[in-house]
């Protein structure tokens, strides 16, 4: 009986015989059930309490290099977790001229640190960011950098207990020796005074020549050539220098030198008598060590006729007594003595001649080469350093290949390597909310006026925004994904979405799904006769859905699943668009009840669009007041719609929320201050029972 009922959903109050069915169905919910619409009638909800279940954080990043000067052009990700562990990007931008990155970012209200990721050689990555009073503001690098959390130092410590045993690949009958002494964090007392200074012109032309995942054998395969020089040789008596650049591994790393005639190369590891730590933590500060970039150690004065070999000690770092060793395994810079059984991959470093500084760069890969795709990236920027003399000319620079410099095709400012649309000056990157990865979904009940049964599954919608950015981060053109996942109403309802431009910003809208002719568009395809750019994907859900015979769509789990069609709806403007000139993402969503263009229902406190009928506000269960911009709640401030930034399992046919959700309640109660992940479906939030379960 209760399919049958349900199927005659209708408003409360507009006749005996509807109220008498919906008092039917509502004392049929009542069984096994832990809430319901008498339990919410009761909430003391605040009154100026909007059901948010995202906040706005404002972000300001400021990037130097060691000279406290700003690194511009630089790209950067920000993550909602450690994307080693499934951390979803949630923003993608570049530096301004002055090394600044602003922008303003919706996440998870229960969220409270994001993750910075800048991929870029010479500052450190997977830097933990802690969100203080909706604020991101933090300098990353300089000369006095801020003490930040790399989660690749805590990558570190794992990596540790995994290869606590030392194995045969770390074999070696060398006697290790040391320049001095080092702290508990491995960084050396014998450290020069000064450190180098790293300019920000040579950061761009290391991160040109080794850019962060990219494979060196399909993106510069000369590198790795047959004939390359691996080693340094000198050739007149001089003074040698090793000063670390960046590292950007999991592992604690150690490097050391060994020494050899130039004429007679070790051919096996015994004909290496002596390694000399050099660094015996190859670790940032924040990242499992204490090192910055530009820290140089003056490694001793050699002879004409001597070349200098290193070798990266895979974890060779041990915290625990603060000791350097073999590690897992060691990579030589002769290829020969290292582990790999096909020789074809059994080079692990490059050296590069950058002549403006007159160094030759090193760059080591610390993951054996034969551990491919899962572990090695071959991107041979886990350990980078470079090689200084004096003389200069005491390391023949011809020896060695060039070091690249960075190529702007379209001359928007950013490097091929990290643009987008390389090609194209007016676009750089692609940016996705919540996510490439995800969806987030807005939930609604369609009977307002009137409260309804609060299961919020009457229909359910999944959105994506895919955002084309220049470099300046404005956008030219925004894409659009809609899916039903499930409509548990029989109300042929329309979905649309208000943008916070005029209609002259946007050039043309493609892509909708319209059936009916209740509403009417202009030439761009907006709704005619709006103030704002109001853009209506769908006009009747069940047009994008086969309805099963006897059931909603996908609210009841003894019914059949269906999938829905997607909705890709395109949208390009006339100029570049600043993000905060559109709104807030979902961009003041609504449904329009039953094609009766003047019942829009939105999220509460969003204002309606110039179609909506007043009539309604104030009427049955409603309690607007549009003179105070009090919209969509009931008198005790109940929705009729709230938004997720991110996968929502919605409640069952007949399930109120706080029925499946057990601490709605108190989130609502609290004004959204407590119980701010009330909506994860975990075992402390939910009565299982209460969920839609997929057939």
């Amino acid at each position: 009986m209760m399919k049958i009922l349900k199927l005659l959903k209708r408003p409360v109050s507009y006749g005996l015989i509807t109220f008498t069915l919906l008092l039917a169905v509502s004392c049929e919910q009542d069984v096994d059930r832990l809430g319901g619409e008498d339990d919410l009638a009761q909430l003391v909800i605040p009154d100026d309490f909007n059901h948010a279940t995202t906040r706005e954080v404002s972000v300001s990043l400021l990037l130097l290099d060691n000279q406290d000067n700003p690194l511009s052009h630089v790209k950067l990700q920000l993550f909602d977790a450690n994307p080693v562990s499934g951390g979803r990007q949630i923003l993608v931008g570049a530096t301004n001229d002055q090394g600044i990155f602003s922008a303003e970012l919706s996440i998870p209200a229960y969220l409270d640190t994001l993750v910075l990721a800048t991929s870029y050689i010479g500052l450190i990555n997977h830097v933990l960011l802690p969100v203080k009073a909706d604020r991101l503001q933090y300098t990353i690098g300089g000369s006095q950098p801020q003490e930040l959390f790399s989660l690749d130092g805590q990558n570190a410590a794992l990596a540790e207990i995994e290869g606590a045993v030392r194995g045969e690949n770390a074999r070696t009958s060398a006697t290790f020796k040391t320049l001095g002494s080092w702290n508990s964090q491995g960084i050396p007392a014998y450290l020069e005074s000064n450190r180098d200074v790293i300019s920000a012109g040579l950061l761009e032309r290391i991160n040109a020549s080794l850019p962060e995942g990219k494979p060196v054998p399909q993106f510069h395969p000369d590198y790795l050539a047959d004939d390359v020089k691996t080693n340094v040789e000198i050739t007149q008596t001089a003074d040698v220098w090793v000063t670390f650049v960046h590292e950007g591994a999991g592992w604690t790393n150690s490097l050391g030198f060994y020494t050899y005639p130039t004429n007679n190369p070790p051919v096996s590891r015994d004909d290496i008598s002596e390694i000399t730590f050099i660094f015996p933590n190859v670790s940032f500060q924040g990242s499992g060590g204490g090192l910055r970039s530009g820290d140089k150690v003056r490694i001793g004065r050699f002879e004409a006729g001597t070349s200098i070999g290193f070798v990266l000690m895979a974890q060779g770092w041990t915290s625990s007594n603060a000791s350097a060793g073999g590690g897992r395994y060691m990579h030589f810079t002769h290829p020969g003595l290292n582990n790999e059984d096909d020789p074809s991959i059994r080079l692990h470093n490059v050296l590069l001649y950058d002549n403006e500084d007159d160094i030759v760069l090193l760059g080591f890969e610390d993951v054996r080469r034969d551990n491919t795709p899962i572990n090695c990236d071959n991107d041979f920027n886990d350990a980078v350093f470079y090689v200084s003399s004096n003389p200069v000319t005491a390391i023949e620079s011809s020896s060695y290949l060039p070091i690249d410099t960075p190529v702007d095709s379209d001359n928007d400012g950013i490097s091929d390597i990290y643009d987008d649309y390389p090609n194209d000056p007016l676009l750089a990157f692609d940016n996705y909310f919540p996510s490439v990865q995800s969806w987030g979904v807005l939930a609604f009940e369609d009977l307002w006026p009137g409260k309804g049964d609060f299961d919020l599954n009457d229909l359910i919608v999944a959105y994506r925004y895919h955002y084309i950015t220049n470099v300046s981060g404005q956008i030219w053109q925004l894409n659009a994904q809609f899916t039903v996942r499930a409509i548990g109403a029989s109300y042929q309802n329309g979905f649309g979405f208000s943008l916070d431009i005029p209609p002259s910003e946007v050039a043309s809208v493609s892509g909708l799904r319209h059936s009916a002719d209740y509403i009417t568009l202009n030439q761009k395809n907006l709704e005619a006769g709006q103030v704002k750019s109001v853009i209506i994907p769908f006009d009747n859900a069940y047009n994008l859905v086969d309805r099963p015979g006897g059931y909603f769509v996908n609210t009841q789990t003894e019914g059949p699943f269906v999938v829905a069609d997607t909705v890709n709806v395109n949208i390009r403007f006339n100029r570049a668009i600043q993000t905060s000139a559109l709104g807030t993402a979902p961009y003041n969503p609504f449904i329009i009840v039953d094609q009766e263009r003047g019942r829009e229902i939105h999220l509460p406190d969003h204002p309606p669009t110039e179609k909506a009928d007043p009539k309604y506000f104030g009427s049955s269960h409603d309690s607007s007041r549009p003179s105070s911009n009090r919209y969509y709640k009931t008198n005790n401030n109940l929705p009729w719609a709230i938004h997720f930034s991110e996968e929502f399992d919605y409640p069952e046919e007949s399930h109120p929320i706080d029925d499946a959700y057990l601490y709605f309640d108190v989130w609502a109660e609290s004004g959204g201050q407590l119980r701010k992940d009330w909506y994860l479906n975990q075992e402390k939030n939910v009565n299982s029972k209460g969920i839609y379960r997929r057939r």
